[in-house]
């Protein structure tokens, strides 16, 4: 009896230890051959790993997908497909890399061989980037407009106030488009507002002006002919009408936030005589090319603040960090030694919270964290 239980034992260690070899065989790869993985755009990351360029727009599927080819350790291709263009980039798998929270990326030295189709092709018609100096569409906006309204340029001035108003050149007195109190038109903010360049986009996609026929490609170049092409249906009549309508929306909140801000400065804990608050017009070099909303004059000399609004804000209790969700928010950092930015204030109805422009790192476009505590003097 007892001999026929050790043999019955014997037997059950042989098949737990069949199982656990079998468990340790390296596993079959489900994915075999080149593999081809839609994506949305590249975007090199210009701050932390600076030789990283990440691929957006990536599906789970396709991450996991590219995970167990990975595990083939063969010599197969990763073939990138664009979702907009249907253009396609072939890269060895080994070149398609993954951050440890599943992030596809290349490096610079691999993107910088299809950089120069990418830049007629490939690029995503995306607001967020269009809106940035480096996509040189902002500068093709001021282009286009300005033959729309040749007569219509020149400086800013304030039609019925006072404050500092030395400014570049722009769109001015045009009918119904002004901003409040000033000559300059809206429509100089058209190249950078992300209303204004969906708007922009959907109009393209959804085929007005073309009999609702979508486009066959949708390049920044194409959409940059689209717009050149159908200029004056675009920036005059009602086209015109809808797209001061959304610009206005936040031109409004801006100015609403900097009365505020102005309110809130001259009370406590700041203090501040108001007569020692300037605010700069539109159009103006400080407004925008050097981020100042007010000019603050001190017994220590002038200060500059950036204005952002503030829809919530939180305290790490183990840190003491301070963590704002704002609305494109951007890095200042280097603003306060090239020009004197020397605050950020963040603002709604109920609070305000003043930052010395330095110690704080951004997560994403909405979010920034601050080492320090909000100052109450200025």
């Amino acid at each position: 009896m007892g001999k026929n239980i050790i043999i019955e034992e014997l037997d059950r260690i042989k098949t737990l230890m069949g199982i656990l070899v079998e468990q340790e065989q390296p596993l079959e790869p489900l994915i075999s051959g080149d593999l081809t993985i839609k994506y949305s755009n590249f975007a090199p990351d210009t701050k932390f790993k600076k030789d990283y360029v990440y691929i957006n727009g990536v599906s789970d599927k396709d991450i996991t997908k590219l995970k167990e080819l990975k595990l083939s350790n063969t010599n197969s291709k990763v073939i990138l497909k664009n979702y907009n263009t249907n253009e396609t980039f072939e890269f060895p798998q080994k070149e398609v890399k993954m951050t440890m929270n599943g992030k596809l990326y290349i490096l610079d030295t691999e993107y910088n061989k299809i950089i120069k189709t990418l830049e007629t092709h490939e690029i995503e018609l995306n607001k967020d980037f269009l809106k940035k100096m480096e996509s040189k569409f902002p500068d093709f906006m001021i282009k286009v407009m300005r033959e729309v309204y040749p007569n219509n340029w020149g400086k800013n001035g304030f039609t019925d106030s006072e404050g500092i108003c030395d400014t570049e050149e722009g769109l001015i007195n045009i009918e119904g488009t002004n901003v409040p109190g000033q000559t300059w038109s809206i429509l100089n903010y058209f190249d950078t507002n992300p209303k204004v360049i969906q708007q922009l986009i959907e109009w393209f996609y959804s085929g007005v002006f073309n009999n609702d026929e979508t486009p066959l490609k949708s390049s920044i170049k194409d959409f940059e002919n689209w717009i050149t092409t159908n200029k004056e249906e675009i920036f005059k009549g009602n086209n015109l009408n809808k797209l001061v309508s959304l610009n206005r929306t936040s031109y409004e909140n801006g100015i609403k936030s900097e009365n505020t801000t102005i309110d809130k400065l001259t009370q406590s804990p700041f203090n501040i005589p108001r007569e020692n608050i300037k605010q700069y017009c539109s159009g103006s070099r400080e407004d925008r090319f050097e981020a100042k909303d007010l000019k603050i004059e001190t017994p220590d000399g002038d200060k500059h603040v950036q204005i952002k609004p503030l829809e919530w804000f939180k305290i790490d209790e183990k840190t003491g960090e301070y963590i704002v969700k704002t609305y494109y928010m951007k890095n200042y950092k280097g603003y306060l030694k090239r020009y004197g930015l020397n605050y950020i204030a963040f603002i709604n109805n109920k609070n305000i919270l003043v930052f010395d422009n330095k110690d704080y790192e951004l997560e994403g476009y909405h979010y920034v964290k601050f080492k320090n505590k909000p100052i109450e003097k200025i």
